[in-house]
């Protein structure tokens, strides 16, 4: 529980460019396609589908910390 809060800190401290690059997206992306790149990313690195892997659950914690600050809007997408 310890690591996950660390984890959501971090994704917190980082600026708007590096959130989206957890989701291996630019930030100009629209919705659609930010709810399409994480639902991609969770059923890759999802632990059920990676049991007893560390690195995954790590990756999931931070992927789903990431969308959370899109969703909040503490990285909103820059629309050009």
């Amino acid at each position: 529980m310890q690591r996950m809060f660390v984890l959501r800190e971090r994704i917190r401290q980082m600026d708007r460019i590096e959130i989206f690059q957890v989701l291996g997206i630019a930030a100009t992306e629209d919705e659609t396609e930010i709810k399409k790149a994480y639902r991609e990313l969770t059923k890759k690195y999802h632990p059920d589908l990676n049991p007893g892997n560390a690195e995954a659950e790590k990756k999931m914690h931070e992927i789903n910390a990431a969308y959370d600050q899109i969703k909040i809007g503490n990285a909103q997408p820059s629309y050009a």
